[in-house]
């Protein structure tokens, strides 16, 4: 039967944003904004039978939350929250992680450009992606926080994405992108830091969607599905459950291939720097 984990705090304020992780000692965690409170963003922490506060003064005016919990139990927080300029005002992106008892602000200059869509995740080694929808730019962008530091993947897309933006990591380190183009559900796997063609899920508008990955690696994805009357679909992404060895032989030829080139020029400088220092050579 489903047991109620009820608290009195979640009736005090209403909410559009809810995230969940569960750490390695099986502890709870819960995001929200308080729709009551300026769109604060609150994180519980479900401990002896109560939800208690684990902070209420990261941020407000959220619209958007993703929750990541790492191997080593670092949490991280991703939301857009709104700025005020001179001419306005736009939803940005923020990202925070909780280490040694404090939040730190993980500043990118990425961060201040307006956001309308969003997804990250946290691969084995425990490295950050972060996939994002920047306004009027019309591309789906990647960037990558490692080793304390920001790095930009690059494009994935340079088309617009109107609505789900879902990012998963499996064990082998394949980044799986699931989102929506002109609201055409597609997916797309980033391995080694290449991404491949997408595959569109169906031929008609998905709406709502959520994906899964299974302990052996393959991709689920289910749907609100144009084509089936909008009722919904269940798909496997049969392509993501190959062997990966071809994969990984054919970025080895590549990598040789630039070996030799490498070489080749290395000899090339040589025999130039021999035939300029000595012209009888």
């Amino acid at each position: 039967y489903w047991e109620v984990l009820r608290s009195e705090r979640f009736t005090n304020f209403d909410t559009l944003y809810i995230d969940m992780e569960i750490d390695n000692n099986n502890n709870i965690y819960i995001a929200m904004n308080n729709n009551d409170d300026s769109n604060k963003l609150i994180i519980y922490k479900f401990n002896n039978g109560n939800w208690d506060i684990m902070s209420n003064n990261i941020t407000d005016s959220i619209s958007g939350i993703k929750l990541l919990i790492d191997t080593n139990n670092v949490i991280y927080i991703i939301c857009t929250n709104t700025k005020s300029y001179t001419a306005g005002s736009m939803n940005c992106l923020l990202v925070k992680r909780f280490i040694n008892g404090i939040w730190e602000n993980l500043e990118n200059e990425e961060f201040n450009k307006y956001v309308y869509g969003f997804s990250a995740c946290l691969d084995k080694n425990n490295d950050l992606y972060v996939v994002k929808n920047e306004y009027k730019i019309s591309n789906l962008n990647m960037i990558k926080y490692s080793n304390n530091s920001w790095s930009n993947i690059g494009v994935v897309d340079e088309a617009d994405s109107y609505g789900d933006i879902i990012l998963m990591s499996n064990s082998e380190n394949v980044l799986s992108l699931f989102y929506d183009q002109i609201y055409l559900g597609q997916i797309k796997e980033y391995i080694n830091n290449k991404w491949t063609n997408g595959n569109f899920v169906s031929s008609d508008k998905v709406l709502e969607a959520s994906m899964a990955i299974s302990k052996n690696n393959v991709v689920y994805v289910a749907f609100e599905d144009g084509e089936n009357s909008f009722k919904l679909s269940v798909k496997k992404y049969a392509e993501i459950a190959r062997d990966y060895d071809h994969l990984k032989e054919e970025y080895a030829q590549e990598k040789r291939k630039n070996q030799l080139l490498a070489d080749e020029n290395k000899e090339l400088k040589i025999f130039h720097n021999k035939r300029f220092l000595n012209p009888f050579f």
